[in-house]
């Protein structure tokens, strides 16, 4: 429920991605950590790892807290939070995506 409200919020907005591909970019970094078994980038794997696992920690809790200002009626500021967190976060991350391929 709570999703396709967010959802159609964003739609209404002008078009921004859904939730679904922002949330999937976070498993190719895992599954470049997991296939690590040597050379440099096995020791990068254990930081690798780490960040990955806060990204989508710090991702559940940015949209927790924007269905809960949609829920409160405050649909304005939860779209808000929503495009700075795809400005900032969102962006770092698939430069850091790209950064760790290039170490690969």
């Amino acid at each position: 429920m709570k999703k396709k409200k967010l959802d159609e919020a964003f739609e209404k907005v002008g078009g921004i991605v859904t939730l679904k591909p922002i949330h999937n970019l976070d498993t190719s970094l895992t599954k470049m950590a997991k296939n690590l078994t040597e050379g440099p980038a096995y020791e990068y794997k254990k930081h690798i790892k780490k960040i990955a696992k806060l990204y989508d920690a710090y991702w559940d809790s940015v949209r927790d807290f924007t269905d809960l200002l949609h829920d409160k009626g405050l649909e304005k500021e939860g779209n808000t939070l929503f495009k700075t967190y795809m400005k900032t976060v969102h962006q770092f991350h698939k430069y850091f995506t790209k950064f760790v391929r290039k170490l690969m």
